[in-house]
């Protein structure tokens, strides 16, 4: 089976925020982008709009997530296909830890 990611990079003056993974079930103490698995039938850009208001608060227009990276890996179980954007943040847009309980 292959499973779909969108995942977002989030840049802000300069900088990319990541999220420390803690208390789930992968990865706990690792660091990553925000994003994850795409819903059944969901495109990536769909998942990675989706995941960026669930795990940070931000709602922005879809012009502004750039495509900039796809990978594909074999798991364990699954194969797996991620679709990495690019979204530039502004003085307004404020990101804020929505999932206390995943991420540090």
């Amino acid at each position: 089976m292959v499973v779909l990611y969108g995942l977002v990079l989030v840049v802000k003056d300069g900088a990319v925020l990541l999220l420390e993974r803690t208390h789930t079930s992968f990865g706990n103490g690792l660091y990553g982008l925000v994003g994850g698995k795409a819903e059944s039938r969901e495109p990536a850009l769909q998942a990675a709009v989706r995941e960026l208001y669930e795990e940070v608060g931000l709602v922005l227009p879809l012009d502004r997530f750039i495509p900039v990276h796809t990978f594909c890996r074999k798991g364990e179980n699954d194969d797996i296909v991620a679709v990495c954007f690019r979204v530039d943040l502004t003085v307004e847009n404020q990101p804020y830890n929505k999932e206390p309980q995943k991420h540090a």
